[in-house]
């Protein structure tokens, strides 16, 4: 019985293989956004979180063919639930990948009329990229960040996967400098020495 259903779905393989080189290679990509698209609006919310990573693989391979700046956001936002759900399963290279899409499709006033989502988006892919072990990119992204937040707390977690990654290179006294700034920065004065 298996051995029926494994050659079953080799014949089902190489039918879509043969279908898919069928495809001009200038419409491959707007094919890839169809599909996304088809199965985005066909699914429930539920069936939707199950299958993100499809919607997004689709969708993102097609993206350059989104103008609507609303239907950009959306797929700004699934990048971002399968960047957070690739981060809960440990795989942070493809979590990097997924935010690093999402801040692209971000519109150029985000930080004003979404700032929310984004001061989100930004936190998670700075975790991201420090558990990923780019420590260059931590940096870049959080002075980026630090320049568009709005009120201290928000600076908070910054800073904090900020120290972490400093700390994760041995580089201790900055850590223990990044930290001390957001204290002085919240009223909190401590000593030189």
């Amino acid at each position: 019985c298996k051995q029926d259903q494994k050659k079953e779905y080799d014949h089902q393989e190489r039918m879509q293989q043969a279908a898919y080189s069928l495809i001009p290679p200038e419409q491959k990509q707007a094919t890839h956004l169809c599909i996304g698209r088809s199965i985005l609006k066909s699914s429930t919310e539920i069936e939707r979180e199950e299958k993100i990573f499809e919607i997004v693989h689709q969708m993102n391979r097609g993206l350059e063919f989104i103008a609507d700046p609303s239907e950009r956001y959306e797929l700004a936002r699934l990048n971002y639930r399968a960047g957070q759900k690739a981060r809960a399963a440990l795989a942070y290279r493809a979590a990097c990948d997924y935010f690093q899409i999402a801040r692209a499709l971000l519109p150029a006033d985000s930080w004003i009329h979404h700032y929310d989502f984004t001061l989100s988006l930004y936190e998670f892919s700075i975790e991201a990229v420090y558990l990923n072990g780019n420590y260059a990119e931590v940096d870049e992204l959080a002075d980026a960040v630090l320049k568009k937040v709005r009120a201290l707390p928000d600076q908070a977690r910054i800073y904090e996967v900020r120290m972490q990654a400093l700390a994760a290179q041995n580089r201790i006294r900055e850590s223990i400098d990044a930290g001390l700034a957001i204290l002085k920065n919240m009223g909190v004065a401590f000593p030189e020495r």
